[in-house]
């Protein structure tokens, strides 16, 4: 993580990768303004709206103001949810999901209403542990305990750390504490059960399978607070969870301003 915010630099994107996301982002944008209304929105004749400039001339007077997107829950998909267990675990490849539990009608987004059937449950559940059958060998790895640590002071860190990435957010001391729980029943058996039992807890959580898209407390209807954000953006842009460098920035507040939004945006169209 970089603990100031600065403008990421903007390299070559060569890949065509990042050609095909980019014109997605574009479409989107576009098929946004046509269907919400905005400045140089027209409509047919038919009422429908189209990219054409209103009649008139001046594109003042088609300028609307865009509805804000309620606040909402929204589930990973199957790949967004295989995709993040990887990253978090440092998995080489992603696990399968066999059930999609819902589908999406257009590409990088899952049904807004989309839930967690018992099926798509029980595919989740053998997911995490077909990943933690591979991670198992490096648990103490995944930990990472600082040299002399008591086990207990090093549950707790990875709690947080750890905690703080699967969630996509800070924790609640109230969630640290239930995870120290957790830790305890499968400590009971020896440290890395305790380890393997919170990573199992935490991946199976709503707070995991659902992306929070609820603002910050006090602010405006439509302001999602900087973790949404990291999370709008890695979601769209990678396909997973958050990694070290949105975090960061969104624990830095950088995420709060169009600067660092944009400096985010160069930096993984860049990747």
């Amino acid at each position: 993580m970089r603990g100031v915010c600065s403008r990421a630099p903007f390299r070559n994107r060569e890949s065509s990768v990042n050609h095909v996301v980019l014109g997605s982002v574009c479409s989107m944008a576009l098929l946004a303004v046509a269907t919400l209304g905005g400045c140089g929105a027209g409509k047919s004749q038919e009422g429908n709206p189209t990219m054409d400039p209103p009649a008139g001339g001046g594109p003042s007077s088609a300028c609307s103001a865009l509805e804000p997107i309620p606040s909402r829950l929204w589930r990973l998909s199957t790949t967004q949810f295989s995709n993040s267990v990887r990253d978090l675990l440092g998995l080489t490849t992603a696990p399968t999901v066999d059930d999609t539990g819902g589908s999406a009608e257009y590409a990088f987004f899952t049904d807004a209403a989309a839930g967690v059937n018992d099926t798509l449950a029980f595919g989740l559940y053998e997911a995490v542990r077909s990943a933690l059958d591979e991670v198992r060998p490096r648990l103490a790895e995944l930990a990472a305990c600082s040299a002399g640590a008591a086990e207990q002071e090093c549950a707790e860190s990875f709690a947080r750390t750890f905690g703080e990435r699967a969630f996509r957010r800070t924790l609640e001391p109230s969630e640290v504490s239930a995870l120290l729980d957790v830790y305890a029943e499968g400590r009971k058996q020896d440290f890395d059960m305790g380890i393997e039992s919170m990573i199992e807890a935490l991946l199976q959580s709503p707070s995991f399978v659902y992306r929070s898209e609820l603002g910050t407390p006090g602010a405006r209807e439509s302001e999602l607070s900087p973790f949404e954000v990291a999370t709008q953006l890695a979601y769209l842009f990678l396909d997973s969870s958050p990694d070290a460098e949105l975090m960061g920035v969104a624990a830095d507040g950088c995420l709060s301003t169009p600067e660092g939004i944009t400096a985010e945006v160069d930096r993984l169209l860049s990747m």
